[in-house]
């Protein structure tokens, strides 16, 4: 004999369904807020480690030979050097993956001598590139140099040629250059 149903039993069943449908699509709207959400999540609650180093990559500059035609200006060879830096670009994309290059001309009358350059990049946890020694510049070269770095902010980026005012120069004020980033990340924040 075939077993019985009550009249609430089919009603029963479409309800149970239907309840564990609705749990269904709440469960995966949940997780995919999760997703969407957890880069803003871990932002809140993630604290640096102190052992743990931010990860910055920076590439060597990149060193382009003199100009054909240097831009010297009409001084004697007995005048000093004259570093000069100028920013050519700087930018980042929506990842926080910054790039500034920048060139640093000899505009006075005798060779600079070695020198070094520092950038404050805008960073995470800031950061400050110190960089190797230079080779002399003659009077009217120059030299072009790329930084790439990772884990962008907004703020300013700057390079100061000279730092420590070793090379005996005509002009110390333009040894500085900056420029102001604005970050975006892909979230749009």
């Amino acid at each position: 004999m075939p077993p019985q149903r009550t009249p609430g039993t089919l009603s029963r069943t479409l309800a149970i369904l239907g309840f564990l449908i609705l749990l269904v699509i709440v469960v995966w709207g949940l997780a995919h807020i999760a997703t969407l959400s957890s880069p803003w999540f871990s932002s809140l609650f993630r604290q640096p480690s102190p052992t743990t180093p931010t990860t910055i990559i920076i590439k060597e500059p990149i060193k382009t030979t003199p100009s054909p035609q240097p831009q010297k200006t009409e001084v004697t060879h007995s005048s000093p050097a004259d570093l000069r830096v100028q920013i050519i670009f700087a930018t980042v994309d929506s990842y926080g993956n910054g790039t500034v290059q920048f060139d640093i001309a000899n505009i006075g009358g005798s060779p600079s001598g070695t020198y070094y350059f520092e950038a404050k990049l805008p960073t995470q946890m800031g950061y400050q590139y110190s960089s190797p020694l230079q080779a002399s510049l003659n009077p009217g070269d120059h030299v072009q140099n790329t930084l790439n770095f990772s884990q962008s902010v907004s703020g300013a980026v700057s390079i100061t040629v000279d730092p420590q005012n070793l090379v005996r120069e005509a002009n110390e004020i333009n040894n500085f250059a900056s420029q102001q980033l604005q970050f975006q990340n892909r979230y749009g924040y």
